[in-house]
């Protein structure tokens, strides 16, 4: 099964911990996790400034990953219906050397993605608490409460690092964590970014 993956995410304007996974269609490879580690708003608007000299930092000795190589871009972001918001994820096509290099995490297949219902028993890993130093991988069970278009709310409040992990039912990908229902103090149900509502269109 695909792992999860701890990284730090870099703008000009935040350096953020969190998680992130893989995505392959056979021919590319996307390194997924949240927009918001790169602006550290809940709410984040398409500006350049929160992708221009941007990166992913794999821990553990992984790679760099700039989300511009060469002057190009090698992200895919979306607005939230026509706004200037961005919905919460950002998928970045690897080149073959940083492809290889995350090999041994595995990668979920693009035509595998499944729909998450109200009722279902969800597996989440990732880490909760990254700081600085890499740490162990923590899995969690939950149970989805409700499924509102793009949104799966779970019934497990999520904490910052969980940012970025995958959302698995019976071992199939369905989601992204991304935020929580609550105050931050006290958070009463997390969210996941519903990855059937994005597969046909961030994955370019």
């Amino acid at each position: 099964m695909p792992k999860p993956i701890p990284v730090h995410t870099k703008s000009l304007v935040t350096m953020m911990a969190g998680t992130a996974f893989l995505v392959t269609n056979g021919a590319s490879t996307w390194l997924v996790t949240c927009i918001h580690g790169f602006s550290n708003l809940k709410k984040t608007p398409a500006e350049p400034r929160y992708f221009q000299q941007s990166e992913v930092r794999v821990l553990g000795g992984g790679p760099t990953i700039p989300l511009y190589a060469n002057g190009q871009k090698q992200f895919s972001v979306l607005t939230e219906n026509g706004s200037n918001i961005l919905w919460d994820i950002i998928a970045i096509k690897l080149s073959a050397i940083e492809t290889d290099r995350l090999r041994r995490y595995g990668a979920y297949l693009l035509e595998e993605i499944g729909a998450a219902e109200a009722g279902d028993s969800v597996q989440i890993t990732g880490f909760p608490g990254l700081d600085a130093a890499i740490i162990p991988e923590t899995e969690m069970t939950a149970k989805v409460v409700d499924v509102q278009g793009a949104s799966i709310e779970f019934d497990q409040p999520s904490v910052p690092g969980w940012s970025g992990s995958p959302v698995e039912k019976d071992g199939v990908l369905i989601g992204m964590v991304h935020g929580d229902r609550g105050p931050p103090s006290e958070p009463r149900a997390g969210l996941a970014i519903n990855l059937t509502i994005f597969k046909d269109h961030l994955f370019v």
